[in-house]
């Protein structure tokens, strides 16, 4: 029995608002590929930010 390993792709961005992606309804700012990844992907929507500009710990 052989396990096919998934692929794993994390991006990471600097000041990017939710609103900043066409596929989050930015009729302005065309991201084609982010998009089709946001279309294809998993996507994890519960998470929290922190208020300060701190390192994780």
């Amino acid at each position: 029995m052989s396990r096919e390993r998934p692929s794993v792709v994390l991006v990471l961005t600097d000041d990017q608002g939710y609103g900043d992606l066409g596929c989050h309804g930015n009729e302005v700012i065309r991201t084609p590929n982010v998009d089709r990844h946001h279309a294809d992907g998993v996507r994890f929507t519960d998470f929290h930010a922190g208020t300060t500009c701190a390192p994780a710990c």
